[in-house]
């Protein structure tokens, strides 16, 4: 059997290749005739045409899935048909197949300046010929795929509400940013990409940075919570950032995908604040004055060290709020704290309880009692002056008892209530006044 002769034994067509809808455009009748049984065999289905203005208007009225163009034709030739083709479809279109007898460099240069996808050489093949088409349907369809596929990516990238940033592993530039991170960066897309990766992040933190950076290239792919970063406006914020190494043009690249958790983290510590602290006036509260005592008591043993521990509670207190309403009653609370607090050595602490009592923790006494008695006399001076709230001055005054570690307990409960008890015996003895934690 000769090349130019149609093959009746051919292997079955691939998926792509089935039933796909072929145009031809030859003025030669036996080279439709001949192309039109080899394909059609396969299953493909076949249109002739001789001229390529006729190839042209059908074209337009039912697009094919592949064009077969021979170069000299009436009409148009196969380079201005495919031409005119390939401005009606675009790339998205269905893949041209130039045929000529002429296969010098300036043919070939010719067909795929046109639009061509692929260039057939006359006499043709006609035992290749089905391959050579099920090749370029292949090849279209998968050109195809990506081509939606990157059209999705890009879509993502545009309209994701993650702020995305691609970074080159080895400079530490910034290659590209969508518009998300940009927002949330305050930068332009041309700004972002002159930017170094440690430019949106404290100056401060630079050491610490590179580091950080080292350890995401180091994995393909993690996670960091609450990274500190820097607008352009030098206005900080925290990101979680996940983070995965992807390759871009032969470049091993970083793409973070960035969430401002800002608010996130700001909602979460106020919550923990309501958890461990007197919403009234700010102060640390019992649970969170616990925690510090039970630390402070380790701290002590081990270095054979004293606590102290000062309960206070105020004289005179239900008078006030009963004569001046709860409004002033808790505005001159506020003030009790501010002063108790001004008194305080800066690793002490001062908690309120609730209602009208606070506790004073020292930590880390060297000497017994002293200190404490020390504040202790402090505080009932301070708590004793006259406040004026609401233009009203108000009086009042303040019983304290004092209770060591490891003298009178040795666990946080056990020297609060031995604090309480002392407390106790001030007002007994007359109130505005402290006393020292007796076991008699």
């Amino acid at each position: 059997m000769h090349d130019n002769e149609p093959d009746r034994d051919l292997p079955p067509a691939s998926d792509v290749a089935q039933s796909a809808r072929i145009l031809v455009a030859d003025d030669d009748p036996v080279i439709c005739l001949a192309i039109e049984k080899v394909l059609g065999s396969e299953g493909m289905a076949v249109r002739t045409v001789a001229d390529g203005l006729t190839a042209i208007d059908e074209f337009r009225r039912e697009p094919p899935e592949l064009v077969l163009l021979d170069v000299h034709m009436p009409g148009a030739d196969g380079y201005q048909t495919c031409a005119r083709m390939r401005e009606m479809g675009g790339e998205d279109t269905c893949p041209i197949v130039i045929m000529t007898a002429s296969d010098d460099a300036a043919s070939v240069q010719s067909a795929f300046a046109a639009g061509a996808a692929d260039f057939l050489t006359k006499p043709i093949s006609w035992t290749l010929l089905p391959h050579r088409i099920r090749f370029v349907l292949r090849a279209a369809a998968d050109a195809k795929r990506l081509r939606e596929s990157l059209r999705r990516s890009d879509l993502l990238f545009a309209t994701s509400a993650e702020g995305i940033l691609i970074v080159d592993v080895a400079t530490r530039r910034c290659m590209d940013a969508n518009p998300a991170l940009c927002s949330m960066f305050r930068y332009t897309r041309d700004e972002m990409r002159t930017l170094d990766w440690s430019a949106l992040q404290p100056c401060e933190m630079y050491p610490a940075n590179l580091a950080q950076f080292a350890r995401c290239v180091g994995m393909d792919s993690g996670r960091l919570e609450a990274v500190l970063m820097r607008r352009k406006d030098g206005v900080l914020f925290h990101a979680d950032i996940t983070h995965n190494l992807i390759d871009i043009d032969g470049r091993r690249c970083l793409a973070g995908f960035f969430v401002d958790v800002t608010e996130k983290r700001l909602a979460d510590e106020a919550l923990m604040r309501r958890a461990s602290h007197d919403v009234l006036t700010g102060l640390p509260n019992r649970a969170l004055l616990l925690d510090r005592l039970a630390q402070a008591l380790k701290q002590a043993r081990r270095r054979n060290a004293h606590v102290g521990l000062l309960f206070i509670d105020l004289d005179f207190f239900k008078e006030v709020n009963d004569a001046h309403g709860h409004a002033v009653g808790d505005l001159l609370l506020k003030e009790v704290a501010t002063r108790l607090q001004n008194e305080l050595r800066t690793e002490d602490t001062v908690a309120r309880l609730g209602g009208d009592e606070f506790v004073v923790l020292m930590p880390m006494l060297d000497i017994e009692a002293e200190p404490c008695a020390q504040l202790a006399a402090r505080i009932v001076a301070a708590v004793g002056a006259t406040f004026t709230i609401e233009g009203h001055n108000l009086n009042i005054g303040a019983s304290i008892g004092i209770a060591l570690y490891p003298d009178d307990a040795d666990e946080p409960a056990g020297l609060l209530d031995c604090a309480d008890a002392a407390m106790y015996e001030a007002k007994h003895a007359g109130r505005g006044r402290f006393q020292r934690y007796s076991r008699s």
